[in-house]
């Protein structure tokens, strides 16, 4: 065969190894860009893990404080409750009115009980949940935030009966001077803090008391249940809190 046969063959030989080169390059390319986005995606995993830990240690810190706060304001709410149906020495009006406002505070929101879940929700806002490559982590954390839904749902079901009555009872300005009084956190310690309201109408709060005790008491009975329940809920969530806690920090060592 004479070279200028050959010459077609020859350009086409060149040129499928350039095509094939260049195929090449491209399947390079896109293993080195995906190995790249890998690790990027194994950088944000890692960051996010971090940050939900922090969050749920937030959270649990949290839980402590809602724990002793339901367990303080049902301590008020039955000293409160001994004092209307009699079955107590009689307190000072004005100490009465404080246990009154200390039992009543009614909470604003959630998030003193059970701080924040900003990652998560960021996680589920961004679609970037299926960084987290672990499925049973991706369960864990959808199981545990409903049940966030649920805690704070049953948060937001305070019986406000009672903290009505209370506003009803005592003025504004009496109500504010009550909650900066700085005196032992258990009613049964309050007569170690002697101190006087400025801003109170005794007799009018007197005569509530005296003439409402049915009212009071039903109030309180209500409230009374609401925090024992939910005393009892934040534990429980607490320790699932925890529980989460661990299962995050040893996927995070893996």
């Amino acid at each position: 065969m004479s070279k200028r046969e050959n010459k077609p063959l020859r350009m086409l030989g060149r040129g499928s190894l350039e095509i094939a080169v260049i195929v090449l390059g491209v399947l390079i390319a896109l293993a080195v860009d995906e190995w790249r986005n890998g690790v990027d995606d194994r950088q944000l995993e890692r960051e996010y893990v971090a940050r939900l830990i922090q969050d749920l240690k937030r959270t649990e810190d949290a839980l402590e404080y809602g724990e002793t706060s339901a367990a303080n304001r049902s301590e008020y709410g039955k000293w409160f409750l001994r004092q209307v149906t009699g079955q107590a020495p009689p307190a000072p009006l004005d100490q009465l009115a404080l246990v009154a406002v200390k039992s009543g505070i009614q909470p604003t929101s959630e998030v003193p009980y059970l701080g924040s879940r900003s990652t998560y929700d960021e996680l589920l806002s961004t679609g970037r949940s299926v960084l987290l490559q672990s499925e049973e982590i991706r369960a864990a954390l959808a199981i545990y935030y409903k049940e966030w839904d649920r805690v704070a749902s049953r948060i937001r079901a305070y019986p406000t009966g009672y903290a009505s009555w209370v506003r009803g009872s005592l003025s504004p300005e009496a109500q504010n001077e009550l909650r900066f009084v700085d005196c032992p956190v258990l009613p049964e310690e309050i007569d170690r803090c002697p101190f006087v309201i400025s801003e109170f109408d005794r007799q009018q709060f007197g005569r509530r008391v005296n003439n409402e005790r049915d009212e009071v008491e039903q109030h309180l009975n209500h409230l009374g249940y609401f925090w024992v329940r939910l005393e009892g809920l934040l534990r429980d969530y607490r320790t699932r809190t925890l529980d989460l806690i661990d299962q995050l920090e040893a996927f995070q060592a893996t």
